[in-house]
Formats: structure tokens, sequence, C-alpha cells
């Protein structure tokens, strides 16, 4: 298991559709959400102040049947405290707190606001057999108010935001179940203000285009830039591009370019470029040859 921690923009995918949204204004749907916990919903969204809070699991089936799929929500911090929590595979009765309950992955984000600026924890936990533990924790970047898109796929998840970061963990010990999300513990202004279920996109990314390669080529650097791939019409958007040197991977970018510094004068290189939409997909590789010039 592991946590991977990848700078990366999160350009939105207009061909990408949500099948279900809901901002909580009218209260929560006995129709679509379980309801754990204390939890509620108003005119402001999804909160909750109570110490180990509430969770809305969704309830209806995913439409085309699995257990993979992304969560978008939008989320605003009003202070210090507290957690909001993004579910994957979780039960029907799932509640990641001081007293947890059922089965699931569990995302938290923990907040911590001074004036205009905050942190963020992020803490990766799941629970199977009535047995919490921690996958990963980590800080990340924050905003008052910023867009988190969780997504679960076979044996593994990511969570990603808005802020330029993107984070992917391995775990295949849970096979099934519901998204949801579920607060705890939130200062007064803490709200999820929108969440949105979409359908898992299993479509490669097209390759980069060959021939829109560019290199500059010095002694001990090599830069690359390229056009940005398309994603399929019903992707979830390119995310980022892995370089590949040779064979271990060399970089992970959201644009289309890198440096590598990290070249010797006077020798070749295989350079393979593969551009991955945000639910794990990638292209065939588009491989460039290089070599270096001589010192001086």
């Amino acid at each position: 298991m592991r946590l991977l921690s990848i700078l990366a923009a999160l350009p939105l995918s207009a061909a990408y559709v949500y099948f279900f949204s809901d901002n909580f204004a009218s209260g929560i749907s006995s129709t679509n959400w379980y309801t754990n916990g204390t939890i509620s919903g108003g005119a402001s969204g999804l909160t909750s102040a109570a110490t180990d809070g509430g969770s809305v699991i969704y309830k209806p089936g995913i439409p085309d049947g699995s257990s993979e799929y992304e969560v978008k929500a939008n989320v605003t911090f009003g202070g210090t405290g507290g957690g909001m929590i993004f579910y994957g595979r979780a039960s029907n009765d799932a509640l990641h707190a001081t007293t947890s309950s059922g089965s699931y992955y569990a995302f938290e984000i923990a907040p911590t606001v001074t004036g205009s600026t905050c942190t963020l924890m992020l803490t990766v936990s799941k629970r199977v057999s009535g047995v919490t533990s921690q996958l990963a924790q980590g800080p990340i970047a924050c905003k008052t108010s910023m867009t988190v898109r969780f997504v679960q796929r076979n044996g593994w998840m990511s969570f990603n935001t808005n802020l330029g970061e993107r984070y992917s963990i391995a775990d295949s010990s849970l096979t099934s179940g519901k998204p949801g999300v579920g607060a705890r513990g939130l200062a007064a202004g803490g709200y999820f203000t929108l969440v949105e279920l979409g359908p898992a996109d299993r479509t490669a990314p097209s390759s980069v285009v060959s021939s829109s390669v560019r290199s500059a080529i010095f002694d001990t650097r090599v830069d690359l830039a390229w056009q940005g791939a398309a994603d399929d019409t019903n992707g979830s958007g390119i995310a980022y591009y892995q370089v590949n040197r040779g064979g271990p991977v060399l970089s992970s970018t959201p644009v289309e370019n890198i440096a590598d510094t990290t070249a010797t004068a006077a020798s070749p290189y295989a350079y393979v470029i593969y551009a991955f939409d945000f639910h794990g997909n990638y292209s065939a590789g588009t491989t460039v040859n290089v070599t270096t010039v001589p010192a001086g």
C-alpha cells in the first residue's frame, strides 16, 4: 500500500457526465441516501458539528452495476476542526468516527483555518470485518472553498483537488460497496455545498501525437514539449502525463513539457510519454529518441 503525491491540475472535462447530484438544500432525501449518525442538510449544504458526525451513503445502484465510480464535491471550510469524509466501497451503515460502523474506505480531510488561509491533513482509512486501520496520512494544499474528485476503481483509489494535487493508493480489501460522504465536528460555515456521482471511465485517452513533440538537447539536459492529448468522448479528462526514460518513471506532470536535468553528455536516451486520465486509464506510449551533445 502506498500514497503517491503528484502535482496535477484539474482541467474539467465537458464530456464527462455525472449521473446524480445533490446540494442538500431541501435536507437529506431518504430515497437517495442512507443516513447514519448525526448529519443534516439545508440551504447552505450538508454538515455536522457533532463529535462523531454522520454519513450519507448512496442508496440506488450504480447505473452500470459496478462498484466503481467518482464522487465529486464542492467543499467549504468555516474554521479549524473536524473533518469531511469521502467514502468508497461503503456498506449502507458505514460511519467513520470514534465509534465506527460498517465497512468502507474513507478519505478524510481535516482543516486548520487561520484567517483567509488554511491547511489540510488527508487521512486514508479502511474498515474491514469490524477493524479500522489507517492506510496513509499526509498534508495537502487547501483553500477555504475547493473542489475534490474522489475516484474508486478496482484495487485502487485516487483523491484529486483543483489546487493541483493527486493522491493515489492501492488496496483491494473491499470489492463492493457504495459511494458517500460524511462530516464530523465541523466549525460553523463548514459544508458540502454540492455532491455529484459519476460512472467509471474505462476508456484510455489518445496517445500524444509523435509529430507534435519538440526537443531542446544540451550536454546534461533534455527539454521536451508536446501537444496535449485528447481524452475519449465521455472521458473524465486528462489528469497528467507520465514520462519514462529507459524504463523507470522520470516525471509525472500536469503540463505538456518536462526538463530532464539528470542527463549526461554524449548519451542516447529513449523517452516514452503516456497520457493518464482521472480514472487511471492511460494511452499507448509515444517514444522520443534523442542523443545529448558532447560536454561543452
